[in-house]
């Protein structure tokens, strides 16, 4: 039976191209008809990642180029393939380096913060080709990290004019809570209430957010298959990915949707799949394998007929060559991505059927460490590639070329101009 709800630096250039697609209604109002507030100053970008050179930088909405970045994301280790990541909500901003350092970002004036954390190291049990699902998470005034290996927890509340400290956000400091040993996922719905699952007990946490602080986890279990695992939300609702099934369970439904072309009875090698990036409360919820995005339904519905395909691989490889990312529910349009090498095939739906992915060849000879991703703030959405730090426009039928991200000399001499 469902249970009773508790909670109702420099103006610098990038090789880049901007979306904005069905965000109107996005910036008017959420799902529930709660209005959004006003954006503020350094709300209304989208941050982006540059790749190897390790810099965080914000796209400013309808300039159509890089108003800020920020050096410091860069690995340094030589041979590391890491890249530098970055976690938005709103104005706030934390830049995630190569090396797992959490930087606080003032997203208005381009400042990295000194009170940093780190993240935990990412061991996983399994060595199948997985989606392995972020470490740390931004949304709702809420940060959350977790340790795959042992399910120890850390979130900290955010003000909401800026992130502040984050010295605290490390494995030596004490956990929030612990989800059980063996390979867990995080995620942090738009409220800021944090969900965490352990793959190897089927254990979830809800931790509800409150006030400043954290109230009492909740917990459930689930049948899982203990080979791997994802977690998202829709609205406070988690939901959670076993792969090892290609079955999708919901918060408050006793059994668990599979997802369209997933083995079945646990045959075969884990379903390679990504769920959706946390929002608004809905009927359905995304997921993005190798093949394709589809939605799949939260209210015991089955698999929407809306959809993006794939194809299959342009080259004779194995699907290890494939990176999948998170897809996004934006308004009424569903947005996925897939990278091979420099071949990068999206998509954005926004009716009830399904469309083949539009292919984008980048330049050069890329062999791919890192996935293309999804950015999302206020309904802006962006596609960054981590590798090279290129950014997609979804939304144009041609190739604009605007600039390029600055050498690390050019920032350098940007900077001293600007003290």
């Amino acid at each position: 039976m469902p249970r009773t709800r508790r909670r109702g630096l420099a103006v610098v250039s990038g090789t880049l191209f901007t979306l904005a697609v069905g965000v109107s209604a996005v910036f008017a109002a959420r799902s529930t008809g709660e209005p959004v507030h006003e954006i503020a100053l350094g709300d209304g970008g989208v941050w982006v990642t540059s790749g190897e050179s390790g810099m965080w930088g914000r796209v400013d909405r309808g300039a159509n180029q890089l108003g800020t970045v920020v050096p410091g994301g860069a690995s340094q280790e030589t041979s590391s393939t890491r890249r530098a990541d970055v976690l938005q909500d709103g104005r706030l901003v934390v830049g995630v380096s190569a090396d797992g350092a959490l930087v606080p970002v003032d997203a208005a004036t381009g400042q990295a913060g000194e009170g940093r954390g780190q993240l935990p190291k990412a061991t996983y049990s399994s060595g199948d080709r997985l989606y392995r699902p972020p470490l740390v998470d931004l949304r709702g005034r809420t940060i959350a990290m977790v340790e795959p290996g042992t399910g120890r927890v850390w979130a900290q509340r955010l003000d909401a004019d800026g992130v502040g400290d984050l010295s605290a956000m490390t494995t030596s400091s004490p956990p929030l809570a612990t989800v059980d040993q063996g390979d867990a996922a995080v995620a942090v719905d738009v409220d800021g209430n944090v969900k965490v699952v352990s793959a190897t007990t089927g254990t979830v946490l809800d931790i509800p957010a409150e006030g400043d602080g954290f109230g009492e986890p909740e917990r459930e279990t689930l049948e899982l298959g203990g080979n791997g695992v994802d977690i998202t939300a829709v609205g406070d609702r988690w939901v959670v990915l076993d792969p090892t099934n290609g079955r999708v369970w919901v918060e408050g439904q006793d059994d668990p949707q599979h997802v369209d072309g997933a083995p079945s009875g646990g045959d075969g090698p884990p379903l390679y799949a990504a769920l959706q990036v946390p929002g608004v409360e809905a009927d359905s919820v995304a997921v993005t394998t190798d093949l394709k995005t589809v939605l799949v339904g939260t209210q015991g519905s089955g698999t929407s007929r809306r959809g993006i395909d794939f194809g299959e691989s342009t080259q004779a490889v194995s699907i290890r060559s494939h990176f999948v990312a998170r897809p996004v529910v934006n308004g009424p349009c569903l947005l996925g991505v897939r990278s091979q090498g420099t071949r990068v095939r999206y998509q954005v739906v926004c009716s009830d059927e399904t469309l083949p992915a539009t292919e984008v060849v980048l330049p050069g000879n890329l062999a791919r460490s890192t996935p293309v991703v999804l950015r999302l703030n206020r309904g802006q959405v962006l596609v960054n590639d981590l590798d090279t730090g290129r950014v997609l426009d979804l939304s144009l039928d041609r190739e604009l070329r605007i600039d390029t991200w600055p050498t690390a000399d050019q920032l350098t001499t940007l900077k001293s101009r600007s003290s």
